[in-house]
């Protein structure tokens, strides 16, 4: 397959500019109709599917073009390009159609004639119930396209956690590693010295990872046009200062009307993560501990994925879709890769706490290690959430497994 290249109409980028400059235009347009329009659609609501559409753009560099094109990324992957396709083109069929109603240029459904209905095949309601307004149907079926998309960005980067350690070593964090190993020493000060450096310099390994993903994050946005502020669309001639992108979801209020087989073909692959978590959950345990105030905690769930939509990590920064917390918490570890290496003993090596057995001396040093790799967590997912009903209901949760043991041993080191 041939690189993608500017203006290629055949190409990923060119379709995605093509929705980029359709969601401003729309926008545009709506925050200047009547206001009997916009209480239709709010152009708040229309200016969020426009940011969430770019969160993914900039997540996958959906809109560069060469050897760092999504195209070339996807090219053994034909299934995939082609459904991406199929949303993009039916993204831009349903913006036209909404700069076609807030225009004027055609009438929408709940606005025809008895008359107009009885000679068109759309659907009409038997039942009696008020139907939606076509916008706020077309607003629906922009959440569904992005939340499609997201997921079957989770097919296209997965690459084993190893490589991904080994290839953020080029980034320098060395200046972290006394400090985190006088973390461990004052953890644990009955820890060797050896477990101590191994332990300390594993922290430091990790913070060069979440900073290797961080700045692979926007490489991949480079070249992504700012997105301009709401206000600043009613005067396009102004120059336009950057706004961060929302990412909060459209609200699927009206039932979709987006091409069932676009739908079914994207939920029916299995490309959610969080499927794999929650399935997993029965292998491992992190139920939380509240007993010790100063024990580190993984951060809260995102508001945007506490229903299941899929969401951009602020560790990883990929898309992923989970719906419990332990489902959550086990993704984070997954982040950290907090199991090292201590040799097969008898007791705790760093604690030197007896234990009965070799399962329950891997869940018990699986316990430290967890808590270790949170301290390199970036300081604002540090916060304090210290929610009880939170940890119980992790705790009830996990306590129905029995028997098990963690999915991801000591024996995977980083």
């Amino acid at each position: 397959m041939s690189l993608a290249k500017a203006n290629d109409p055949n190409s990923i980028a060119t379709h995605v500019q093509v929705c980029l400059d359709g969601f401003i235009d729309v926008c545009s347009k709506l925050i200047k109709a009547e206001p009997s329009m916009r209480q239709k659609l709010s152009p708040d609501l229309m200016y969020d599917g426009l940011g969430r559409f770019r969160l993914w753009v900039g997540n996958i560099g959906a809109h560069r073009i060469g050897r760092a094109s999504l195209d070339y990324k996807l090219r053994e992957a034909s299934h995939i390009r082609v459904r991406i396709f199929e949303l993009l083109q039916t993204l831009e069929t349903v913006l036209q159609e909404a700069r076609e109603i807030i225009t004027g240029a055609r009438l929408p459904w709940e606005d025809l004639s008895d008359s107009d209905l009885d000679a068109s095949d759309g659907e009409v309601s038997q039942s009696g119930d008020e139907l939606p307004s076509e916008l706020a149907q077309l607003a629906s079926n922009i959440s569904e396209i992005n939340s499609c998309l997201m997921r079957l960005s989770l097919a296209i980067r997965n690459p084993a956690p190893h490589d991904q350690f080994k290839e953020s070593a080029q980034i320098d964090v060395t200046h972290f590693e006394a400090f985190d190993i006088e973390h461990v020493r004052g953890k644990f000060p009955l820890a060797a010295e050896y477990l101590v450096l191994r332990l300390g310099k594993a922290i430091s390994r990790r913070r060069h990872y979440l900073r290797y993903r961080q700045t692979h994050r926007k490489k991949l946005e480079q070249g992504l046009k700012p997105q301009p502020r709401l206000q600043e669309l009613i005067h396009p001639s102004q120059e336009t200062s950057t706004a961060p992108a929302p990412s909060e979801k459209i609200d699927s209020t009206v039932a979709s009307s987006m091409p069932l087989a676009i739908k079914a073909s994207t939920s029916t692959t299995n490309l959610d993560e969080g499927d794999y978590y929650e399935d997993s959950l029965s292998q491992t345990s992190y139920a939380s501990s509240n007993s010790d105030p100063c024990r580190l905690r993984p951060p809260p769930l995102p508001a945007d994925g506490r229903d299941g939509h899929p969401f951009e990590c602020q560790l990883c920064f990929r898309f992923t879709s989970v719906r419990l917390t332990p489902a959550w918490h086990k993704h984070v570890y997954r982040d950290l890769q907090p199991y090292v290496c201590t040799f097969n003993e008898c007791k705790c090596l760093l604690c030197h706490t007896k234990q009965s057995s070799l399962a329950q001396l891997r869940r018990h040093l699986g316990k430290h290690q967890e808590e270790l790799s949170l301290f390199a967590l970036p300081p604002h997912m540090k916060e304090d959430h210290n929610d009880d009903n939170e940890d119980q209901a992790e705790i009830d949760f996990m306590s129905s497994v029995t028997g098990s043991e963690p999915s991801l041993s000591p024996k995977q080191v980083i």
